[in-house]
């Protein structure tokens, strides 16, 4: 039996033969067949998270979206590739605020995702209220 902890970003392949997830537990990357078995490491942060995974078109590759150093969730985050088999990870020049839900087009020359700053505010509103009638 496989136990896998904190599986928090996945996608299935193309292929519909592996998933990739990023296993907040231990800071990885990984990929596991659907039909169960070993899981097969990929990728340690040092440090940050994920936030998006998803698989290339093709299959070969794992674009994910990974929090810069000292940045929390919906800091700046850049964009990351790495191939099915493992190695070295590939990182682009685009980085966008909480970079999330990466989307890639069936060409694999387009990215869409959605980009945000997250943050807690208090506001004081004032005078918002209609008049009282006298």
């Amino acid at each position: 039996m496989v136990c896998l902890w904190q599986i928090l970003e996945m996608d299935i392949s193309p292929d519909g033969e592996l998933l990739a997830f990023w296993e907040g537990r231990d800071n990885t990357i990984k990929v596991i067949p659907v039909e169960g078995g070993k899981a097969k490491l990929l990728y340690e942060l040092d440090s940050g998270g994920i936030l998006s995974v998803v698989w290339s078109p093709d299959g070969k590759y794992i674009f994910f979206s990974k929090v810069g150093e000292g940045e929390g969730q919906g800091g700046r985050c850049e964009l990351w590739r790495i191939s099915r088999e493992g190695g070295e990870a590939i990182k682009y020049p685009l980085d966008a605020d909480g970079m999330e839900a990466l989307s890639l087009h069936p060409d694999g020359r387009q990215i869409a995702f959605r980009s945000g700053h997250y943050g807690d505010e208090i506001w004081v509103m004032e005078n918002f209220l209609p008049e009282e009638k006298k």
